[in-house]
């Protein structure tokens, strides 16, 4: 998954947005662990995952957390 965040990142050209895009991601790399594979994590456990980890965040940070999940 580690690898997977990388590439996502190296995507996003401008600073500011790439270091504000990396929080959710390297939020779910250290929960999972680095060496998970992004594909097989059950939608329901990232989900109950992202819900805890920000679900009490205003609309716009849960959001913008949300956005930076690629695929979710």
């Amino acid at each position: 998954m580690a690898d997977a965040v990388r590439a996502f990142l190296d995507m996003i050209l401008v600073a500011n947005t790439r270091r504000g895009y990396a929080t959710a991601p390297a939020a779910l790399v250290a929960a999972f662990g680095p060496d998970s594979d992004a594909g097989l994590l059950e939608p329901e456990r990232v989900g109950g995952w992202f819900t805890f980890r920000w679900g009490d965040k205003s609309a716009q940070t849960f959001n913008v957390r949300l956005a930076a999940l690629p695929g979710m």
